[in-house]
């Protein structure tokens, strides 16, 4: 499907201005990337897949909805997989829903669960998932599948996110980079690969599966980590999307759940990284370390207070 215009689709809520609600994105050449056709393609242009599982997001859904419809992408497949909303969020699936390739909305199991359904259904050469409470940036999809054509043999690959309040207030950047296959074992030191700005081929997925349901606030983690262990990743060192932090956000939880998503962290290293491999032991050693910092923490604070009280 053709990205629709921004005079197609409904007017935005009173007072909203600047985007996705009063700009769009210039739509793209319809010559497309490179020559030649190529099946599964428009004007050249891969079929670009996006899911948002959504469920009681009704304040930030529209929002999401509309920075992927004004990407102004020729070959757009967007994917919509609710919980059982009781907000809004169903009317505003509905304003929407001639610009969508799917959407439903029923009891499930969850995120993973919601995410799996709608990959499961997809047709794209390129997927992704969107939170129903992110959105994209202007000229997100354009810039990566020109990625994708620039380096075919990429099989995954991950921009910067800004984080933004619940009123879409910019907050502070996260900044992905690259990083070794141990460092993104060592979720203690933080996680360099921002989830809504991440797309891979379809292959990938075919080769890895879908995501594990058991997983909640790691669950992208997880993912990720069995992708890693298979393909190489590729950091594109540009703004893709928005991460927004609020009350009700996994995201805006996450101080008080870091020990949840750690210990979820920890059980897909277990699960997936053999445990006869050096990787592995060389993930243990860290974790060691790390186990003895922590342990010393309390008295090396204690020796710089009596330091500064004998100074």
């Amino acid at each position: 499907m053709r990205c629709p215009t921004l005079a197609e689709l409904p007017p935005p809520p009173s007072g909203k201005q600047g985007w996705p609600w009063t700009e769009e994105t210039p739509p793209l050449s319809a010559a497309g990337l490179g020559s030649g056709r190529q099946k599964g393609r428009v004007g050249f242009w891969p079929q670009i897949s996006i899911v948002t599982p959504s469920y009681n997001q009704g304040a930030f859904l529209e929002e999401t909805i509309r920075s992927v419809l004004l990407q102004g992408y020729p070959h757009l497949e967007y994917i919509i997989i609710d919980g059982g909303s009781d907000d809004q969020s169903l009317d505003v699936i509905r304003r929407y829903a001639p610009w969508l390739a799917y959407w439903v909305s029923e009891p499930d199991r969850g995120q993973s669960h919601a995410i799996n359904k709608g990959l499961a259904c997809s047709t794209g050469e390129i997927l992704a998932w969107l939170n129903s409470d992110d959105f994209y940036l202007p000229g997100t999809l354009g810039r990566v599948a020109e990625e994708f054509h620039t380096h075919p043999e990429l099989s995954l690959l991950y921009g910067d996110a800004l984080f933004v309040d619940a009123e879409s207030t910019p907050l502070w950047p996260y900044r992905g980079r690259e990083t070794t296959l141990l460092e993104k074992l060592e979720y203690w030191k933080g996680w360099h690969v921002p989830q809504p700005t991440t797309f891979f081929r379809r292959d990938l997925y075919l080769r890895i599966g879908p995501l594990e349901e058991t997983f909640h606030y790691g669950l992208d983690y997880e993912y990720f980590l069995r992708a890693a262990l298979v393909y190489p990743f590729h950091y594109l060192p540009a703004t893709l999307a928005t991460y927004r932090r609020h009350e009700m956000s996994k995201t805006g939880e996450g101080d008080t759940n870091r020990a949840v998503f750690h210990a979820e962290c920890r059980r897909a290293v277990t699960r997936h990284v053999r445990p006869t491999s050096l990787l592995y032991w060389q993930w243990r050693i860290e974790r060691i370390l790390l186990t003895v910092r922590q342990r010393l923490h309390p008295v090396t604070r204690m020796v710089r207070r009596l330091r500064k009280a004998v100074a």
